[in-house]
């Protein structure tokens, strides 16, 4: 409970939080274009990045279990693919 409530006095930047968001679209369409493989690495990369750090914040403040399996599925798709 400790770590839930350091965790929670961090502050977060909306500046930050809506980059990663603008971002997360045109990695997609890179990931649907079959040229560019520099780019389709990149994209990649930003992905497990995106979902490595949503597992990690969610067991550093300890959610339930449930909350931890959607990162995971999707860092194994995105591994797999």
């Amino acid at each position: 409970m400790a770590v839930r409530n350091t965790v929670s006095l961090i502050p977060r930047s909306t500046a930050s939080g809506s980059l990663g968001c603008v971002w997360k679209v045109p990695g997609a369409v890179a990931l649907l274009i079959p040229s560019f493989p520099r780019l389709k690495e990149w994209a990649y990369a930003g992905a497990v990045i995106t979902y490595v750090r949503a597992i990690a914040s969610h067991l550093t403040v300890g959610d339930r279990f449930a909350v931890i399996v959607a990162p995971t599925v999707l860092l194994a798709l995105t591994l797999a693919s």
